[in-house]
């Protein structure tokens, strides 16, 4: 196996392997999401996900979702570092990330967001914005924003939010 230039270990089997599995957990997720009936479990879903990608504090919004879908986000594994650091990998370099911001923006936010509790909203939520690479997160943002920014205020309004959110949290004023 050879490093790929972020210093990540992996062969072109394993990544296949590793984008199949990632592909199937995003088809997996939307199918959560479009079927939600309620916001702990879009939640649940979008940790699931989240927690493979992201140094999330699963605790901290357990207390924020029903016993459920509590025990459902604390049984979820959460994988080391290194895994945690292919998964990144391969999810950004593959469709799976658009797929995703796409469905965060168009479906979560329109949707849910307003009902998330802040704790979840900024572990499952905002760490797609604010953990995510900037190239990623601005061909997604920037198109929504200017699709959106006369037709629907609530989703202009969330749009422009995770923008400053993520231009704050690397030191930007936005």
């Amino acid at each position: 196996m050879a490093k790929d230039d972020d210093g990540t270990v992996s062969s072109p089997l394993v990544e296949v392997e590793l984008e199949t599995l990632i592909l199937q957990k995003v088809e997996e997720l939307s199918s959560q999401i479009d079927s939600a009936k309620n916001v702990d479990q879009v939640i649940c879903a979008l940790h699931s996900l989240a927690v493979r990608l992201f140094p999330i504090d699963s605790s901290s919004i357990c207390g924020a979702i029903d016993p459920l879908h509590r025990s459902q986000v604390l049984a979820a594994k959460v994988p080391s570092d290194s895994e945690r650091d292919e998964w990144r990998h391969v999810f950004y370099r593959s469709a799976a990330s658009p797929a995703v911001y796409r469905m965060l923006i168009y479906n979560v936010t329109s949707h849910w967001l307003s009902s998330f509790p802040p704790m979840a909203r900024k572990q499952v939520y905002d760490s797609f914005f604010i953990e995510g690479p900037s190239t990623e997160i601005i061909q997604i943002l920037v198109p929504a924003l200017k699709q959106n920014g006369s037709t629907d205020k609530f989703n202009f309004e969330a749009i422009r939010l995770n923008i400053e959110r993520r231009g704050a949290s690397h030191g930007l004023q936005v």
